[in-house]
C-alpha cells in the first residue's frame, strides 16, 4: 500500500473515533432526566396548590356554615340546644371523613407521580448505560482497526525499503 492510500484510511479511522466519542455524550439523557424532575416537581406543586385551594374553600364554606348555625342557634329555644350539639358533632365527623378521603387521594396521586417518574428515570439511565457500553465497544473496534492499519503500513514501508535497497544495490553492482 502506498502512503497516499494509507493516509486517507488513517484519517477516516480517526474521524470515526471522534464521531464515536461525540456519540458517547449523555447530555440528552441528562436533559431528559432534568425535564422529568421538573415535570414531577411541577405536578406535585400543582397537586399541593389544588389541595391548599380546596382546603381554603372548605374552610370558607365551613366558616359560613358555622356562622349560619350560630345565628340559627341564637334564635332557637333552649330545648333545641341538645339537637344543635348533635349537629355540630355530626358535622365534625363528616368534615373529618372528607379531609381523610382528600388526604388519601392526594397521597395516592403524589405516590403515583413519584413511581412513574422513578420508572422513567430508571429507563433513561439504562439507555444511557447501554449507549456508553456500545460506544466503548465501537471505540475498541476502531482501535483494533487502527492497529491493524498501522501494522500494514509498517510492513508496507519495510517492503518498500527492501525494494529500494535492492534496487540501489542492483544499480551499484
Amino acid at each position: 500500500m502506498s502512503v497516499e492510500v494509507l493516509v486517507p484510511q488513517m484519517q477516516d479511522t480517526l474521524s470515526q473515533i471522534r464521531a464515536t466519542i461525540s456519540e458517547l455524550s449523555t447530555k440528552e439523557q441528562t436533559q431528559r432526566l432534568e425535564e422529568l424532575e421538573k415535570k414531577r416537581d411541577r405536578i406535585l406543586a400543582d397537586l399541593q396548590d389544588a389541595f391548599e385551594k380546596e382546603r381554603k374553600e372548605l374552610e370558607k364554606e365551613r366558616k359560613a356554615h358555622k356562622d349560619e348555625v350560630k345565628k340559627r342557634r341564637k334564635q332557637e329555644d333552649e330545648e333545641r340546644e341538645a339537637k344543635r350539639r348533635q349537629e355540630d358533632e355530626e358535622l365534625k365527623r363528616t368534615n373529618s371523613k372528607e379531609d381523610m378521603k382528600r388526604q388519601q387521594k392526594y397521597n395516592n396521586e403524589a405516590s403515583s407521580v413519584e413511581d412513574d417518574t422513578e420508572q422513567q428515570m430508571n429507563e433513561i439511565e439504562e439507555m444511557a448505560a447501554k449507549t456508553i457500553e456500545e460506544g466503548k465497544k465501537k471505540l475498541q473496534e476502531l482501535k483494533e482497526k487502527r492497529k491493524v492499519s498501522v501494522i500494514k503500513d509498517y510492513k508496507s514501508y519495510q517492503i518498500l525499503g527492501k525494494l529500494m535497497n535492492h534496487s540501489r544495490s542492483s544499480t551499484v553492482a
